[in-house]
């Protein structure tokens, strides 16, 4: 279990009670996809009113199959994408036998990745739209004070925050599960199609480690890495992005200022990501070009591409445990200023 610290009180998010789907769905055993739960009785009061998650065992069922049937459309969309601008550029101009759906495949995919980043950004103003009611609700209902006589501060805080990161499940799904879609076409691409193009698989990758293992296996490291960011991203972002929204909850209690204050936030999110991403790329350039210099000073040689390989694969551990800290840190933040205003 993962504590998270807030102030002087530990707010612990992940699922407390037992639940006999628990052995029966084992995928929602992992991390990324453990579904929010909290023993607290105003949790289990308020997911009543959450039509699909009125117990464990129906959120886990519902949610097994939202994340599946997403993925699958996902994934029928781009094969018949292939197919059908396949076909209409093999009417056009003569190719090879599966030649038109082969780039049509691997177009659709790279185009399929900044779709799935800008899903990212529309579904995190989804999130805050379902948090920024988290504590306002009560205040309109006029039950806070009760509230906070009934319960203690961390017991409180841990209840509101795990029922906004459970009223964000859904959402949270279609950001992984874009997200694993592009990342299953990649490897349908690598392996299906290309035995359908070339009828062999991975002999080029062969080549390459048997010619340059070292550069190879450092890619291969660099894409790997690459890959987990990217499928991991989504778990921690709908983290902060839920605790900005409770957080918002204690400032405004009006639909109208919620709102201007979820936009404002998420651009804030979204223009300091860019910031960060442009600082890790100029160093990363900048750095590589004076060892660069360096490497034909000492070697007399152009070939730079051990230096290349070597910093790709730092800055992108680097790149890997800053936007992990980046996430924690907001979160850690925004539910220290929730806590603050809730007494």
């Amino acid at each position: 279990m993962v504590d998270q610290t807030v102030g002087s009180l530990n707010i612990t998010d992940e699922p407390k009670p037992k639940s006999k789907a628990q052995g029966t769905y084992l995928l929602w055993r992992i991390p990324i996809l453990r579904l929010p739960d909290s023993d607290h009785p105003l949790f289990q009061l308020e997911r009543k009113h959450i039509p699909w998650a009125k117990t464990t065992n129906q959120a886990k069922q519902h949610g097994w199959r939202y994340l599946l049937r997403f993925v699958l459309f996902l994934i029928g969309t781009w094969i018949g994408g292939v197919l059908l601008f396949g076909s209409i550029r093999n009417a056009n101009v003569s190719y090879q036998p599966y030649q038109p759906y082969y780039s049509i495949g691997w177009e659709l995919w790279a185009f399929a990745i900044p779709a799935s980043l800008g899903l990212t950004i529309l579904l995190d103003l989804v999130i805050l739209g379902y948090t920024v009611n988290t504590i306002s609700r009560e205040h309109t209902l006029r039950r806070m004070d009760l509230l906070r006589i009934a319960s203690s501060e961390a017991a409180l805080l841990r209840a509101k925050y795990t029922l906004g990161r459970l009223r964000t499940w859904r959402p949270y799904l279609l950001m992984f599960g874009a997200r694993l879609s592009v990342f299953i076409v990649f490897l349908l691409m690598l392996t299906v199609v290309e035995f359908l193009h070339n009828g062999r698989i991975g002999d080029g990758y062969i080549d390459a480690i048997r010619d340059y293992p070292f550069q190879t296996i450092t890619a291969t490291s660099v894409i790997s890495l690459l890959i987990l960011t990217y499928l991991i991203e989504p778990f921690w972002r709908t983290r902060a992005m839920v605790a900005i929204g409770v957080m918002i909850s204690t400032y405004a209690r009006r639909v109208s200022s919620a709102a201007i204050f979820s936009f404002f936030a998420g651009i804030i999110i979204w223009m300091s990501q860019v910031l960060i991403i442009w600082m890790l790329g100029y160093t990363f350039f900048s750095l590589e070009e004076f060892l660069s210099r360096m490497w034909y000073n000492i070697t007399r040689s152009y070939d730079d591409s051990v230096i290349w390989l070597v910093l790709a694969i730092t800055f992108m551990i680097m790149t890997f445990i800053i936007i992990y800290l980046y996430y924690r840190v907001v979160q850690r933040v925004a539910l220290h200023r929730t806590l603050k205003r809730l007494f």
